[in-house]
């Protein structure tokens, strides 16, 4: 109802309901207006998680489902049977600037995983070493920058970067 008015009916949104927020002054930084400046801050804290929940509590659900298993299965077969290919490739053009990436899960507390993106560094004949990309949003074991190792059977995606592409 920020708008003053009551959403269409068909609109899609959540029911209208009240959501509290804290809001937090903070001062103007270089090249903000000298207005006044606020902060909305989730209730549950300052985290990804908990900014989506507050915005999914105003606009609705923000991601979509996950694919279905036997999707994700099929997905990471073709994956696995052009991952060595992609390794070669990567490592006779890595001198000339080429970048690896490679999607891997990450288990969240009391289930499921969180799939994020490793800039590879290291290959061998069954592990790959890289550099988390992503900033986890459930998965609290790992952090951005984190150097982790994981099996190649892991890998669910590859992009490859070669320095044309870059």
């Amino acid at each position: 109802r920020a708008r003053g008015e009551a959403y269409p009916v068909d609109a899609g949104l959540p029911p209208d309901a009240p959501v509290e927020i804290d809001v937090d002054s903070v001062p103007p930084e270089p090249g903000d207006p000298n207005d006044f400046m606020a902060r909305v801050e989730p209730e549950a804290g300052d985290t990804p998680l908990a900014t989506m929940a507050l915005a999914e509590r105003w606009f609705g659900p923000l991601l979509a489902a996950a694919p279905g298993a036997d999707v994700m299965a099929g997905r990471q077969a073709r994956v696995q049977q052009g991952l060595a290919s992609s390794i070669a490739r990567w490592e006779a053009g890595k001198a000339r600037g080429a970048q690896l990436l490679v999607l891997v899960p990450f288990a969240i507390p009391g289930g499921g995983s969180e799939s994020m993106w490793l800039e590879v560094t290291r290959a061998d004949a069954g592990h790959v070493t890289g550099r988390v990309m992503d900033e986890p949003l459930a998965a609290t074991e790992v952090h951005k920058n984190d150097v982790v190792t994981r099996a190649r059977a892991e890998v669910e995606d590859v992009d490859l970067r070669t320095p044309r592409d870059n």
